[in-house]
């Protein structure tokens, strides 16, 4: 975790190590990530990084977590607006938050999807396996949920539908990494937000899986 001479940094230059950082792991596999590289772009020592954070691992760890709270902080409003009585609208919010964050903070979600694809080493590895267990009991609670308000069917597992939730999720990010490629990369390069991006037809693929979903998760007519 930081150290405090990295929390006391001036905000400006603090904002600009993360940003650099971000960018050093999203673009590159773990491995391959160099903190001679990124003292480089930064223009500091490389044993600044060092008075920052212990080693590769922590200031890696460090910008997940960051990463994940930045999305929370844009999913959870608009999840919380919609209430626990319509599903649908829920879930659409869910989607949609995903996507506000990966068009916002690029950097931030090619690093999670990096760092998942890829589980570096095995304590991180361990640390994203009970995260992710953490999310799914949650998200099948939600799912239960709504059951019993017979707003989902019945007849399907809910650990196993949050599943399918979140495959659909990471689908739809590779969706658009495959159709989007060459603006992508240059946008993540630049350090940009990829608002550059057609909007409009993004947001219609989250519908067009949403609807897919809807025919196996709506309960079954009589």
């Amino acid at each position: 975790m930081p150290s405090a001479t990295f929390e006391n940094l001036d905000p400006v230059k603090q904002q600009a190590f993360v940003q650099a950082a971000l960018q050093e792991f999203a673009l590159h596999p773990y491995e391959e990530a160099s903190l001679n590289r990124l003292a480089k772009q930064l223009g500091i020592a490389k044993g600044s990084i060092y008075r920052y954070f212990t080693d590769k691992q922590d200031l890696h760890t460090y910008l997940r977590q960051y990463a994940t709270q930045k999305k929370r902080n844009l999913i959870e409003g608009p999840m919380a607006s919609v209430g626990q009585n319509h599903f649908w609208a829920w879930l659409e919010a869910l989607f949609m938050g995903g996507l506000q964050f990966t068009l916002q903070y690029p950097l931030c979600s090619a690093l999670m999807l990096r760092y998942e694809e890829e589980r570096p080493v095995q304590d991180a590895a361990q640390v994203l396996e009970g995260f992710e267990q953490e999310g799914l009991t949650m998200l099948s609670q939600t799912i239960a949920h709504y059951q019993k308000l017979g707003q989902v069917s019945t007849h399907q597992d809910p650990l196993l539908m949050a599943g399918l939730i979140v495959q659909s999720s990471r689908s739809l990010y590779q969706l658009f990494k495959l159709k989007y490629a060459p603006q992508i990369k240059a946008l993540l390069a630049q350090g940009q937000p990829l608002s550059q991006l057609e909007a409009g037809l993004l947001q219609q693929h989250v519908k067009d899986t949403l609807s897919l979903l809807k025919h196996g998760f709506n309960p079954q007519q009589p």
